[in-house]
């Protein structure tokens, strides 16, 4: 099973490469979507990755969706693809999708495991066949190039990149870490070469929460490679 999973992505990212490759698309375009924090109340993100203070202390955190502050300090760390999937939703569905709620039903089929005493990071198979509930279809991708991504968002894909956390201008992670993190990729600049983001955990100071541009140079640094294009069926 593993074998043909590896063969699937190879496939998916040789097709990729060759319809980006010959594609024609806008010189800049960037999707006008939600914004949604991992935290209940976006200002905390730094306050508990930066300043160490309690998660408890989230005021807010009945927002998420979560049935007890437990519950939402148990989750809240864990789901910065689902509120990358919280995003995605508003933007193809409109409504009102809240983090917890969402974690809570992925994990049902796998799509988040017990892992010690906390939550394991988002399983990217079982994601895809849960996102389908939704009418999303997910693309797992494990080479993408600037083009690629180009090519995603200008054919109205959102991509959920994996990264390694110190995406936010804030080193919490070993510079050599692969990944790690997850944000929304939603525009581009092919002349400036720039890519528009949400960062689900990033910081109202710095300015790297909602629409966080960065050079090509700098997300390089960042990104895996890998992560998921998202589409909406219809």
């Amino acid at each position: 099973m593993k074998l043909l999973h590896k063969i699937k992505r190879l496939c998916n990212n040789l097709t990729l490469k060759v319809l980006a490759l010959f594609a024609r698309t806008p010189e800049r375009l960037r999707h006008n979507v939600p914004y949604v924090s991992q935290f209940a109340n976006s200002s905390w993100a730094e306050m508990v990755l930066k300043d160490n203070q309690p998660i408890a202390r989230d005021l807010l955190w009945e927002k998420s969706g979560a049935r007890s502050i437990k519950e939402y300090e148990r989750w809240v760390l864990s789901i910065c693809g689902i509120a990358c999937t919280s995003m995605a939703l508003q933007f193809y569905k409109k409504g009102e999708y809240q983090t917890i709620p969402l974690a809570r039903d992925a994990a049902r089929v796998g799509v988040y495991k017990k892992d010690g005493d906390g939550i394991s990071s988002m399983q990217y198979a079982p994601y895809t066949k849960w996102i389908k509930k939704f009418n999303l279809r997910g693309t797992i991708y494990t080479k993408v190039s600037f083009k690629s991504l180009c090519y995603l968002l200008a054919k109205k894909r959102l991509f959920i990149a994996s990264v390694n956390p110190n995406i936010s201008s804030f080193t919490s992670a070993p510079a050599t870490q692969v990944g790690g993190h997850l944000v929304l990729i939603t525009g581009y600049n092919k002349k400036e070469e720039t890519l528009t983001l949400h960062n689900p955990s990033g910081f109202e100071n710095n300015q790297t929460q909602s629409n966080h541009t960065v050079s090509l140079k700098e997300f390089t640094i960042y990104f895996s490679g890998q992560g998921i294009a998202l589409k909406d069926r219809g």
